[in-house]
């Protein structure tokens, strides 16, 4: 009865996963919307005015903040399908994550050789800060609110030998990778609007949080994520430790239950609180 109840979740785990974006769109959106709650009105104003006058290379335009870190992930989808006006940004591919070795136990920035996430925020708010053009300072931005989103999210902190979690398995549709990309976000957002969850999670951190969370690089925040997704809880791998070395071996066809996914949520949630707080400073900086 427990095996047939873990199937029925799991296969509604894997139609939920199919209707959502691949943090999501949903995911970034909601760390984008309680950083813009988390700024005074006047730097809203600021940041609204680089939004509405920013057109993509195929003359797309958006509304709000929020939309716009998902940007990073539209061009890298188009990049790699060799639109002309979007290679440009095919440089940005390995920006979303840091890949380590397995015997690692804490991320460093000599794994990431100039071409991980910590390049993608440390480039984007030099970018920012270097241009004079009102797109360049606008994709500065947009990118720079997805790698802050990113480097929040433990499987963009991981191994490069199972892409992130991407090919291991919880179902026969879903992979680790998917489950904490939009799965996860899902059951925490259940019925609310996106919008509506964004502005009250921000609306629960305490100023003790935030000010703790402030505190903080972000070499830190990738630590914090990498520690999350080799934690026997995350079921993402097991710590194997031997006279010569220490290694976290991948789990094959880990169980995932309800209750994981429930307590996935719980980390979620902070995950994009940190993120909101963390990516409102750095906007604070900039504007």
């Amino acid at each position: 009865m427990i095996e047939i109840r873990q199937g029925l979740v799991l296969l509604l785990l894997c139609l939920i996963s199919l209707n959502t974006h691949g943090w999501g769109a949903t995911g970034h959106k909601i760390a984008c919307g309680i950083a813009y709650q988390l700024l005074e009105t006047q730097q809203q104003k600021t940041l609204d005015q680089i939004v509405v006058n920013y057109r993509t290379p195929d003359r797309r335009s958006f509304r709000f903040f929020s939309q716009t870190c998902v940007l990073a992930d539209i061009a890298r989808s188009k990049a790699r399908l060799g639109a002309t006006k979007w290679k440009k940004f095919r440089r940005f591919e390995n920006w979303h994550f840091l890949n380590v070795p397995r015997s690692v136990k804490q991320p460093g920035r000599k794994y990431c050789r100039g071409n991980c996430i910590l390049t993608g925020i440390d480039y984007h708010q030099t970018k920012f800060k270097s241009s004079t053009s009102g797109a360049d300072k606008a994709e500065a931005l947009f990118f720079l609110g997805h790698w802050v989103a990113d480097a929040h999210q433990p499987m963009h902190i991981s191994f490069a030998d199972d892409r992130g979690g991407n090919r291991i398995k919880v179902s026969a549709k879903l992979n680790m990778h998917s489950l904490w990309d939009s799965v996860v976000v899902d059951k925490l957002v259940g019925s609310a609007k996106w919008w509506i969850f964004a502005e009250q999670l921000a609306k629960q951190i305490s100023t003790q949080q935030r000010k703790k969370w402030e505190q903080s690089s972000p070499l830190e925040w990738t630590a914090e994520s990498f520690a999350i997704t080799i934690s026997p809880e995350t079921k993402y791998c097991t710590v194997r430790s031997t006279f010569f070395s220490t290694k976290c071996q991948p789990l094959a066809n880990p169980k995932i239950t309800e209750d994981d996914i429930q307590k996935f949520s719980v980390v979620a949630k902070e995950r994009l609180q940190q993120s909101g707080v963390r990516l409102a400073q750095i906007l604070r900086q900039l504007l």
